[in-house]
């Protein structure tokens, strides 16, 4: 995986996939922040300090894409930004396409080759 500064940001409102995604970037020996609520991810970009941001679509409230709009209108998007998801999502704008969509379910190969590529 990439060195030590690496770090992810994953948002999911569902806590069964949320933990999927944690036992994963731990085993993978990656350095994450996680967060059900998509308010709170955006805080920690504001933060700073990711070079990576996964985050599921449908979500109550703010979505994966909003979620990617506002932080890249904001200035504090990561480099690359993965967006998981049940259906093939429909962007609106490219304001809030993400670099790489992983359908789910999805595998600990998948995400690992999502991270690394």
């Amino acid at each position: 995986m990439p060195g030590d500064d690496f770090k992810v940001l994953v948002v999911d409102d569902d806590d069964t996939i949320l933990d999927l995604h944690t036992a994963i970037l731990e085993r993978l020996g990656v350095r994450f922040v996680a967060t059900t609520h998509p308010e709170k991810a955006l805080s920690h970009l504001r933060e700073g300090g990711f070079q990576v941001l996964i985050t599921d679509n449908n979500m109550p409230g703010m979505g994966g894409c909003e979620l990617i709009a506002t932080a890249r209108r904001e200035h504090v998007l990561p480099a690359k930004t993965i967006m998981v998801t049940g259906m093939q999502p429909k962007f609106c704008s490219s304001d809030c396409t993400p670099n790489q969509v992983i359908l789910k379910p999805f595998t600990p190969a998948m995400m690992r080759s999502a991270l690394i590529t």
